[in-house]
Order: C-alpha cells, then structure tokens, then sequence
C-alpha cells in the first residue's frame, strides 16, 4: 500500500483559495459574458518613417497605434498630402497595402513619381481610388474589411465628400442644415468598432475652416470644418501650423525658390501621448518629411550645434567646428552626415516629445503597490473620521439653537421693559452725500 501524503495547512489554505478565486470568475463570466483583459494585451503600433510623426503620435512607442480613427487638419498647402503619401510609401516598403481615397481630385501622375511609387501602383500594393458621395464610401468601407493585407486607409479629405441629396437634388431647393455633418456622424460611428478589430487604421484629413465670431467679444478662429462627431469620433486630432517656407537659391534665379515647408506638428487630442505639445517637422514638396530635418532640430535643442546668429550654425564634426551659414546649407551638411549625426541625437536620449523622467507616474499618484485592503483600511478611516466630524457638528448647532432661543427671549423681556417706561427710540437719518449748496452773496 502506498503511503497517502498530508497536505500542510499553507498547501490546504492555498488550494482553497485557488478555489474560491475559480469560483468568482466562473461567476463573473456567467454574468458579464467576455471581457477585455487589458493586463494581457498589448496596443500594435506601425512606424511611420519619420521620427517626428512616431513622437508626436505615440512619445517613441512605436509609431502609429494600429485600428484607430486619427485626423489631420491644416490650412491649405502646408503639407497634409505629402505627410500621408510618406506614411503609404513606408508601409508599402514594408510590402503591406493601403488605400487612398481622392475626394478632391487632387493626387496625379507627377506626384507618384516623385514620391517614387511607380511600382507599388503597378504591383497593387498602393491602391487610388476616387469617391464623390457617401453612398459609394459606406460601399467601400466594407468591401475592404475583408482585406487582411490592408494596414492603413488615407481619405483625402473628408471634407469634400457630398451627401446624397446634394447629388440628387438642387441646391436652391435644399433647406435642411447639417446635411454633412449628419452623414459624417452615422460614418464614423458605424465603422470605428469593425475598423478596430481588423486592425485598420484610418486618416481623414480634414480642411479647415474660419470660425467668425458673432458675439460681442468673440474672436474668429480657424478650426477643422465639419461637426461635432469629426472631433468626438477620433483617437488622435494633428494638426499641422506653418512656421515658415523653406527657401534656397538657384542659378539663374534672382530670389530663393521655395521647396518645402517647416510647420509644428501636435496633437490636441490623443490617447496615446501628451497632446499640445509641438514639435518641429519639416515637409518637402513632393519628397516627404525630412528626417534629416528632424535631427537638425534636436541637434539645435539638445545645444550640440551653436548658433549664434538666426542664419549661421556652428556645428562639430569629428572634432573640427564647421562654420555653416543659412539654414539650407546647414540641413544639407546634416544630411550628408546623417548615420554620423543620428548616433549623437540617439546617445543624447533620442527624438522624444517628453524626456523619459518626466513622462514617467508623478510621486502624488497612487502607486501600484498599494494593495486593495490598505487602500479600503484608509477610506474605513476616512469615513470614522466624518462620522465623529458629524457628530461634533451636530452637537454645536444644538448649542447655537439653545443660544438662539435664550437671546429672543432676553430680546423680548428687553422691549417689554421699554414699552413699560413709555420710551422713545430716536433714530438719526443718514446724511445726504452731495456737493454743499452755493451761499448767495
């Protein structure tokens, strides 16, 4: 016969408790169904290709989190086209599909070139589509949810998209208000849940729109055009701010010619990052963001490069100084020694909208330490605190009543007595407050 092991009283205790933690979840289960474990999962993120873009969107996480809604709104020519056509080129380099959308008829040849996306055009990699109203959108949208190579969708712009009855009917005879903003609402909210699950991340540019102000003291502002639902439905609302145009000289040319544009670049709404926080991103003209740009900046904020003036850059290159002047020469000279340059930024904490320390918990956050009895043991405290609190309280306003009460009675006894002795309460009149008349001579 084989001899039984005992269990010790900790093996027994913790079996017991195993237990009852199965029974509770069978519990839970059998009540609520499926819940989302967020201690397990973990978000998805895709870099972008710039390392501005990847900060501001998700402070060196990653890049973009993937299944999301996120918007991008500037003034007109400042460089939104050309920031999504670098997003679709970098993950067509990864050999994933996206998917742009042209409501305004704007994307072309020349522009497919440049960016050099010939090739994934031709290999369906890169996809072009142009949509006039939201019918053939809602369409669309779910014919490519059955894609599973499909990463990323651009809809340039959801502005321009018409509604139905803007396509069927006159515009003289149409009186019902906020026919776009309506059908943009049902849009977003039909396709965001179906979006996040197959892991599809959708940027709607968004024009913008001046805001004049009707009442009295009220400024005019610029804001993203559409309603409500365009701002509520996003994870992430950028917003593109031009600084300046980027400008370098030519031959046979008597003035500098533009090629680009250096904006700020932040986030006023975001879940992944601190919003309104900008940073410097510069955008060339049928190129993309330069990340030569980029590491230009943080060389300048990090103080590794000096600049004495507004046009001259002091920069250190193998132990020599090299003395650069106008800012064109200067991202040039960066660009040529860029894997150089790029160490020095990353040993010096690398391309972030927050340094680590101090986008780390604040010390007057609760930590995760506390365990859930200390936390209950403390608000148990609180509460017999409050209670005594309450108690005292109650016992002073009985008093004060108690006092009340002795004071209306001396009050009246006090006017009885007057009346008894028949006297007369005299009362002075306030002064009149005024200039004193003129006395006549």
């Amino acid at each position: 016969m084989a001899k039984v092991k005992r269990r010790t009283a900790e093996e027994i205790a913790a079996a017991k408790k195993a237990e009852e933690e199965a029974k509770e979840k069978d519990l839970v289960a059998s009540i609520y169904g499926d819940l989302m474990d967020l201690t397990e999962s973990e978000d998805k993120f895709f870099p972008s290709g710039s390392y501005v873009i990847d900060s501001v969107l998700s402070n060196g996480k990653g890049g973009i989190p993937m299944g999301k809604f996120i918007s991008l709104t500037s003034s007109e020519g400042v460089g939104k086209s050309s920031m999504c056509l670098h997003i679709a080129r970098n993950c067509c380099v990864r050999g994933y599909r996206c998917l742009y959308i042209d409501t305004e008829c704007g994307i072309n040849s020349s522009q497919i070139e440049s960016f050099g996306m010939t090739q994934f055009v031709k290999n369906k990699t890169f996809l072009v589509k142009q949509i006039r109203n939201y019918r053939d959108l809602d369409d669309l949208f779910s014919s490519v949810l059955k894609d599973p190579t499909l990463k990323f969708i651009f809809l340039d712009s959801l502005t321009d998209v018409i509604p139905d009855q803007v396509m069927t009917n006159n515009i003289a005879d149409l009186n019902q208000p906020g026919l776009d903003a309506r059908a943009q609402a049902l849009l977003l909210r039909k396709y965001k849940f179906p979006f996040e699950k197959a892991g599809i991340t959708v940027f709607f540019i968004l024009q913008q729109r001046t805001k004049i102000g009707m009442s009295y003291g009220e400024r005019s502002m610029d804001q993203a055009a559409g309603g409500h639902a365009a701002r509520h439905a996003m994870d992430i609302s950028l917003e593109l701010i031009k600084k300046e145009t980027l400008k370098r000289t030519v031959k046979g040319h008597d003035e500098a010619i533009p090629y680009g544009s250096e904006c700020y670049l932040r986030s006023i709404k975001n879940r992944y990052a601190p919003p309104m926080i900008p940073m410097q991103i510069q955008i060339i003209f049928g190129k993309g963001v330069s990340n030569a740009g980029a590491v230009a900046n943080a060389l300048i904020l990090n103080g590794i490069v000096k600049t004495p003036t507004k046009t001259k850059y002091v920069v250190e290159y193998q132990g020599e100084e090299v003395t650069l002047i106008t800012k064109s020469k200067y991202s040039d000279f960066i660009k040529s020694h860029l894997d150089y340059y790029k160490k020095i930024v990353e040993d010096c904490g690398g391309i972030r909208l927050l340094p680590e320390s101090e986008s780390q918990q604040p010390d007057d956050v609760v930590s995760d330490d506390c365990s859930v009895e200390e936390g209950f043991e403390d608000v148990v405290e609180e509460n017999d605190l409050d209670d005594t609190e309450d108690s005292e309280e109650l016992d002073e306003s009985d008093e004060s009543k108690d006092n009340v009460e002795d004071s209306k009675d001396l009050n009246i006894e006090s006017s009885q007595e007057v009346d008894s002795d028949n006297t007369e309460s005299v009362i002075e009149a306030p002064k009149k407050r005024g200039r004193k008349p003129k006395q006549k001579e």
